[in-house]
């Protein structure tokens, strides 16, 4: 049998060692009351964080950010990108992190830890381990987050708060003007209000991402002041004619299906004859905050999920093949008409059709999106407010 301590204390021994050693001799790593002996023998320094949980519920693998600068860190003790942190519950258990963003010269990071269990209205702590030159990172967002989404392509939080300008976080830098719309608090954080009359966003530049496109979804939180309107949340314009290539909105009755209060979707062309369709099932039009998504692949009918349910449709149609001559893309509006009167929040636009799987979890979770990781929905768990972090002094092993 393998004297496990013996090969724990070796100074050249790294993580993926242990896990090795752990492995041979049957051991379950989380398991292990000697990791937090290997930890304090090759790690020079480590620093307690407590967290306290705020909204009044229990919290399970939570996301945790950490947030380290000058006055909680001392760079200089970690490697260059911070590569030998680890995280560790109050046990020696080791956590899941993922490092967003790592800058020693500046002395800034942003770290997320996924954290077993917070109680409701209580304090835990966990430890964070610096200081060892042997070890290579451990950097995971796939272990970290409950979900990453590929082929993001647009993220509007509609975060900012304040001014005329919405940021793009999908690494993409399509940002967004906003023409009427004020703001207020939102479904998360702040969102935009639309007065109905003639309030809109628009990314005039919106060919650069659209046109072309064969599979697309649109993902948003909308609430909306009235029922049984003929209200849109999103459209692009085609740029000779104006005629719309996509829109999702709600209308009173069905062209088509022959429903009543219904949300319509078209993808792909300017006419009936060229698009593709979706009247949904009746009366599904509320002043309450819903999650709309929907996605379309050329050649099929389109598909929508209301608060994270796949619908059934009153009527679709599958004539569209791909969005082309494509030219302005707008928040609130159809072209220049249905103006929506409600809230937006959280616009996500892909480049592909998400699975149903997907959906549901940015509907149950909330969808993180940074420049940090361009292309990704990093999907995470969320709670209001959201846990505090305290940052403890450094202690020397």
């Amino acid at each position: 049998m393998i004297d496990i301590k013996s090969q724990i204390i070796k100074p050249a021994l790294d993580l993926e060692d242990l896990k090795v050693v752990a492995l041979a001799e049957g051991w379950k790593l989380t398991d292990l009351r000697s990791l937090g002996f290997f930890l304090n023998r090759n790690f020079k320094y480590r620093r307690k964080i407590t967290i306290t949980e705020q909204s009044g519920s229990d919290l399970t693998d939570y996301q945790v950010l950490i947030e380290l600068n000058s006055t909680n860190f001392l760079f200089e003790h970690a490697q260059t990108n911070g590569e030998d942190i680890r995280f560790t519950d109050a046990n020696g258990n080791l956590l899941s992190y993922w490092i967003e963003e790592w800058d020693a010269v500046n002395e800034s990071a942003k770290v997320w830890v996924k954290v077993p269990s917070i109680p409701a209205d209580s304090s835990i702590e966990i430890f964070m381990y610096y200081g060892n030159s042997e070890i290579t990172s451990a950097s995971d967002a796939s272990a970290t987050f409950i979900r990453i989404i590929e082929g993001l392509i647009l993220s509007w939080h509609f975060d900012e708060g304040s001014g005329t300008t919405v940021y793009d976080s999908s690494g993409n830098d399509r940002d967004g003007i906003i023409y009427g719309a004020t703001w207020t608090d939102g479904k998360y954080g702040k969102c935009l209000s639309f007065d109905g009359n003639d309030d809109y966003v628009e990314d005039a530049d919106a060919e650069n991402y659209l046109e072309g496109l064969t599979e697309i979804t649109v993902c948003m939180w909308i609430k909306s002041d009235i029922t049984g309107t003929d209200k849109a949340f999103i459209s692009a314009r085609e740029a000779e004619t104006g005629d719309r290539v996509l829109t999702i909105r709600y209308d009173a009755s069905g062209y088509f299906g022959g429903g009543t209060n219904v949300i319509k979707a078209a993808f792909g062309g300017t006419s009936d004859d060229t698009c593709s369709q979706y009247e949904s099932s009746s009366n599904v039009q509320t002043t309450e905050w819903q999650h709309i998504a929907a996605t379309w692949v050329g050649g099929n009918a389109p598909k929508l999920y209301i608060n994270g349910v796949e619908d059934t449709p009153t009527y679709t149609s599958n004539n569209g093949t791909m969005i082309s001559g494509v030219d302005t893309l707008r928040i609130g509006c159809r072209g220049t008409g249905d103006y929506w009167d409600g809230l937006i929040d959280e616009v996500f636009i892909f480049n592909k059709a998400l699975t149903s799987e997907e959906i549901s979890d940015l509907y149950n979770n909330y969808g993180y999106t940074t420049e940090n990781y361009p292309g990704k929905v990093l999907v995470r768990k969320y709670t209001e407010p959201e846990p505090s972090i305290f940052i403890g002094a450094e202690e020397t092993a």
